[in-house]
């Protein structure tokens, strides 16, 4: 078990990482520094959806970003799902809620496989690295899972659970062969809305959305 600390504007938030948990990075930390941005614009959201959640860490800033911005009544309407393969990031993600008293339905799902709702905002801090799987902990970073790509899959199963006016953020890296033609074929469009250089690659979150 290890921790990971978040400076969440004047407050140090402490999270809780179980061993085989994806520990957050600077791709977490850039993700979760967009997401607080994109919520303070989009005041409107109530109902998250947060694909491969690992410790929680991007559900749980989601919760205390619009702890911020809403009123108690409207945070009492917002719903945070999240979601992970590994029964032991649900684990993870459980402790993590409770350290700071959050409700989050955790649900156990191989990308969207046992989720039956629709969402105003769906997040996914893919694994975008197009290596094929060989060692164990290349699971938490290797765009190819079981032989498929996993964003690849993502982008098929997502629009069965976006309303007209959804939002999809999706973090992946220059590196990554993202699909483009897989979006426009599924009637979505998408755009670059953060960008962040690193070493030898682009960290970008897509912005995509069903086409009007």
């Amino acid at each position: 078990m290890e921790k990971f600390f978040y400076k969440f504007d004047d407050e140090i938030l402490e999270f809780i990482v179980f061993k085989g948990v994806y520990y957050p990075r600077e791709d977490s930390i850039f993700f979760a520094d967009s997401l607080k941005d994109f919520l303070n614009k989009n005041k409107k959201i109530k109902k998250i959806l947060e694909i491969g959640c690992g410790c929680g860490f991007l559900s749980i800033i989601a919760y205390k970003t619009l702890e911020k911005i809403l009123s108690k009544k409207e945070l009492n309407e917002i719903r945070i799902f999240s979601t992970d393969i590994d029964k032991n990031a649900i684990k993870n993600t459980k402790e993590n809620a409770k350290i700071y008293n959050i409700k989050l339905k955790t649900i156990c799902s191989n990308l969207f496989e046992k989720i039956n709702e629709k969402f105003d905002l769906i997040i996914f801090n893919s694994p975008y690295i197009p290596v094929k799987n060989g060692r164990y902990e290349e699971k938490h970073w290797s765009l190819f899972q079981d032989g498929k790509n996993i964003i690849n899959e993502f982008l098929i199963q997502a629009k069965n659970h976006m309303k007209k006016n959804s939002t999809i953020l999706l973090l992946v890296s220059s590196l990554t062969p993202f699909n483009k033609k897989l979006i426009s074929k599924n009637s979505m469009k998408y755009k670059i809305i953060y960008r962040k250089k690193i070493d030898w690659e682009e960290l970008r979150i897509y912005k995509i959305q069903i086409k009007d």
